[in-house]
């Protein structure tokens, strides 16, 4: 066999490996109507909504469109033109397989520019597609990773042979990153970075300062549309979790269970330092210096800032995706060391994704069991959501079911009430609709009865109680007089509750629960 046909031989056998891989990473998104992904149900929400909404007078008086310039539309701009050809739950789930299969296309398009040839180590970025980004809903964001790489990719390939185009090109490509979620940026701006400093040439200060131009000119589009933007004007001081950014250190494998994610991620590490030392791995200059700005991200951001809440998780996860973009396996890297280093990732990544498929098989029960409460809701009526935390029962959580947390830190049920906007027409508490962050609105009327930031999510339920310190006051102030804004508490992980039937008697009305939510109907004080 010829040196050409050995080529195309391996060429075909990294496509079929490349599709086998997302045929596998698919039948969980395909095999479950509404996947347990955090913010997936309230996105849902958020697309029906802007499709059906003058369809429903009620919600009518309640929402209304908000178009605005916002960096974090991806989904609201797909969600809707799909909802209007396919099934509301066929069209989120293409959304989803989407988000979970861009940035490793965006991978291997980036790696391929960047080595000028096909290799097979972006296929192991399967082992972090379901990552703690996409559990937790992050899809603008995973979007915007995907267009990044491919921005990124564009300018290795023609930075050098067509300056004035390529700047041009970027810019509207960060355009495009800036509408799917702002945080890409970085990614996109580091790979960049990475690729002009590998040109330069030691004392070069000429060819330095001639280089910048082209990085001024491929960012102030997106610098003039943040000045204007809803989020640029969003207040919003920033808050520091640290245990947070220790757990986020293996953010790109969280999964369901910390001892198994931890030690993948710990291994992984392990695996690419040894494979760098004995010349397995090739570590171009460009990627150290990009995986460096990032890293630097990592540990100098906040994780709540503007409203919104996981912000230095995504950096963390960007990290991931560039392990297996900027590296690429040596020719030293053959024979049976290949075989081994191949058998082990495939045998990892059965593992996880046996793990995911068993959390998963859970969900339908909680659906169903979603659906059954949410049933006794009013349509046009104000829902009320509050959760139990794992702090209010830890007995009850730790015994619960596995797909309702991620890494027993995560709680991934909190949207799940937004069903009851979709299939019951009622104003959910806990829908996202910040105005700097979303194209929806709360009207007037009804904002006392929404939470117009999603960076807490929802309370304790044992703050309907009280008493609330100034710090509830301040992270739930729909709380205040909560009886008068709302119609319905609907309380989740309700197994959890201490004398579910009887809290709050005299306020609280019991009209349906099981061990996933708990439905009440607040008792108005009668007129004298």
């Amino acid at each position: 066999m010829t040196s050409g046909n050995r080529a195309g031989l391996r060429a075909w056998v990294l496509v079929l490996l490349a599709v086998l891989l997302a045929a596998i990473l698919a039948v969980p998104l395909l095999a479950v109507e509404i996947p347990p992904v955090l913010d997936y149900p309230n996105h849902l929400a958020r697309g029906w909504l802007l499709v059906h909404l003058h369809d429903d007078p009620g919600l009518a008086r309640m929402y209304a469109p908000h178009w605005a310039i916002i960096p974090n539309l991806a989904t609201d701009l797909m969600l809707p033109a799909l909802i209007g050809m396919l099934p509301l739950h066929l069209a989120g789930r293409l959304v989803l397989l989407a988000a979970l299969l861009a940035p490793l296309g965006g991978v291997a398009l980036y790696q391929r520019a960047l080595f000028g040839t096909r290799s097979a180590w972006p296929l192991a970025a399967a082992l972090v597609a379901y990552n703690c980004a996409f559990l937790t809903g992050l899809l603008n964001f995973l979007f915007g990773v995907a267009v990044a790489f491919a921005v990124a990719a564009a300018w290795i390939r023609w930075r050098e042979s067509r300056p004035g185009l390529t700047v041009a090109a970027a810019a509207g490509g960060m355009v495009v990153v800036f509408f799917c979620h702002l945080t890409a940026l970085a990614l996109a701006g580091a790979l960049i970075a990475g690729q002009e400093v590998e040109h330069l040439r030691p004392r070069d200060w000429r060819g330095a300062a001639a280089r910048v131009p082209a990085l001024i000119g491929s960012i102030v589009p997106v610098f003039v549309l943040f000045v204007f933007s809803s989020t640029g004007r969003a207040a919003g001081a920033p808050g520091w979790m640290l245990w947070n950014k220790l757990f986020f250190t293996v953010a790109p494998f969280v999964n369901y269970d910390l001892v198994v994610d931890g030690a993948t991620g710990i291994g992984f590490v392990l695996l690419v330092v040894v494979a760098l030392r004995k010349g397995w791995l090739m570590l171009p200059r460009s990627t150290a210096i990009a995986g460096l700005i990032l890293l630097v991200l990592f540990l100098i951001s906040p994780f709540r800032i503007k409203g919104g809440a996981f912000f230095d998780l995504r950096f963390a996860i960007m990290l991931g995706y560039l392990a297996f973009a900027g590296l690429r396996e040596s020719p030293a890297l053959a024979g049976r060391s290949l075989a081994i280093a191949g058998a082990g990732l495939a045998a990892v990544f059965g593992v996880r994704m046996a793990i995911l498929g068993f959390a998963w098989s859970e969900q339908a029960a909680d659906v169903a069991s979603m659906r059954a409460v949410i049933g006794g809701i009013a349509p046009g009526s104000r829902v009320l959501v509050a959760t139990v935390y794992s702090d209010d029962a830890p007995g009850w959580w730790q015994r619960g079911a596995l797909v309702r947390m991620l890494d027993g830190r995560i709680v991934t049920d909190d949207n799940l009430p937004c069903l009851a906007l979709i299939e019951r027409g009622a104003l959910v508490q806990t829908l996202f609709t910040d105005p700097s962050q979303q194209p929806i609105e709360v009207l007037p009327a009804y904002r006392d009865s929404a939470s117009l930031t999603a960076q807490w999510g929802p309370p304790s339920y044992t703050l309907l109680a009280g008493p609330r310190v100034p710090e509830d006051e301040r992270r739930f102030p729909y709380l205040a007089d909560w009886p008068s804004h709302y119609d319905t508490v609907l309380v989740m992980n309700a197994g959890g509750m201490a004398e579910r039937e009887r809290f709050l008697p005299g306020r609280l009305v019991p009209m349906g629960h099981n061990d996933l939510a708990a439905l009440f109907r607040i008792q108005r004080p009668e007129a004298p």
